[in-house]
């Protein structure tokens, strides 16, 4: 919707004796009114009816959801063959930045590996530019990002007390600020000291877990670091669903929580690109310690296929008369 505000003319029916001796009776006179707005007497007064689209995200779209989801066609994927990664999908981390999270490993791309059909980000107990662990990270920032979707990665969490595997996603542009403010999309996460759950979460400036008030929800699984699960995230204009192994583990709405949400609550309508990474140690992945046993140990990943529909690119938002 156009943002210029449209003018609506309203018709004010005014008796004889408001008007002049030479007007004639029911003499029509048209009072201009914002858009928003509605006349009341000779001014013009807020509609609580109205609803301002253009302020509202992640709401009052209308389209046929599994209409959607059955028309998404692969338009990305990565399936790691070959013995190399493939850089023009991803930049590989060199540093020992961790975002935050008081994670004592060094990124390194030598713990980046493909063979026999599958990425190995290995994380090791060694030291390396002041720190005790190496292991790896990378994203597709300047290799693919893109807007609603369907998601898929297929991995086999690593094994261990310390570690914190993650795939998951980051805008591109900080358009509605720094973190948490454009948001964050953890398709899954998993630390090693709870080795049954693997935990799917997003981030806002209204919802994010600096506060405790992220929104997600984590669901036991079997074998998550002996066997290779397929996790999914569906994403669309107004709403965020976790899925592993086609079990669903949790679905977020905006407008399950506001009547007309704003990018406090939905940054999600702007490009955002995945990241793979394992952490050692951390607020959260070294929450009981690190066991310094487990070394190597390595989060495994099969594929990571992108999906997307026709049909997403249409979708507008409307208000429904009723």
């Amino acid at each position: 919707m156009s943002k210029l505000k449209k003018l609506v003319t309203v018709t004010l029916v005014l008796s004889l004796a408001l008007l002049t001796s030479c007007a004639k009776p029911e003499e029509q006179i048209i009072v201009e009114c914002l858009e928003g707005f509605i006349q009341e007497g000779i001014g013009c007064i807020p509609d609580p009816d109205y609803i301002d689209l253009d302020a509202c995200h992640g709401s009052y779209y209308t389209y046929d959801e599994e209409e959607v989801l059955n028309n998404m066609e692969l338009v990305w994927s990565d399936e790691f063959d070959g013995t190399e990664l493939n850089l023009d999908n991803w930049k590989v981390s060199d540093t020992s930045y961790g975002g935050g999270n008081n994670e004592l490993q060094y990124y390194h791309p030598d713990n980046i590996t493909v063979s026999d059909g599958t990425l190995k980000i290995t994380a090791l107990n060694e030291t390396y530019s002041n720190r005790d662990y190496t292991s790896g990270k990378i994203d597709s920032k300047y290799g693919f990002s893109f807007t609603y979707g369907v998601v898929e990665v297929k991995a086999k969490a690593p094994t261990g007390v310390g570690t914190w595997a993650a795939a998951w996603m980051m805008p591109t542009t900080s358009h509605y600020g720094g973190w948490p403010d454009s948001g964050e999309i953890d398709i899954m996460e998993y630390v090693g000291y709870d080795p049954l759950k693997m935990h799917s979460t997003i981030h806002t400036d209204l919802y994010n877990h600096k506060s405790g008030s992220q929104k997600g929800s984590a669901k036991n699984v079997d074998n998550l670091d002996t066997e290779f699960h397929v996790y999914r995230l569906e994403w669309l204009p107004e709403s965020i669903t976790f899925y592993v192994d086609d079990e669903y583990v949790y679905k977020f709405s905006p407008g399950q929580f506001q009547s007309c949400p704003n990018d406090r609550q939905w940054p999600f309508d702007r490009d955002f690109y995945l990241i793979l990474n394992l952490a050692i140690g951390g607020d959260w992945g070294g929450a009981q310690g690190i066991d310094d046993s487990i070394f190597p140990t390595i989060f495994e990943i099969d594929y990571v296929r992108v999906y997307q529909a026709a049909e997403l690119e249409d979708i507008e938002q409307t208000v429904d008369p009723s």
